[in-house]
């Protein structure tokens, strides 16, 4: 899923990179730019993700790592979608998400 969002992301496509964000997260996206998702998300400024390099599960939450930036999902009744992403480790301190829900 992360990789998919990714892909979405470096061709532009905002409409399918969206789709593949979690309900909050859109609604957060939509809400700091006052402008649909599907605009928005492009200007978000999200490092071409690349190949997914680290995958952990944590029942139903999952952090995915490439090798530019740090994303994280969460299991919905209609799959795996991303509730985070562009996010920057911050040492002892909670990630810093330039996308999130």
């Amino acid at each position: 899923m992360a990789e998919q969002f990714y892909q979405a992301i470096q061709r532009n496509d905002g409409a399918a990179a969206c789709a593949l964000l979690a309900p909050q997260t859109v609604h957060e996206v939509e809400q700091s730019s006052q402008a649909r998702c599907a605009s928005a998300i492009l200007d978000e400024d999200i490092p071409a993700g690349g190949t997914v390099v680290e995958l952990r599960q944590y029942g139903t939450q999952a952090q995915a790592r490439t090798g530019r930036d740090t994303a994280f999902l969460a299991d919905f009744d209609d799959g795996w979608k991303v509730v985070a992403a562009a996010c920057t480790a911050q040492g002892q301190l909670p990630y810093d998400c330039k996308v999130k829900g």
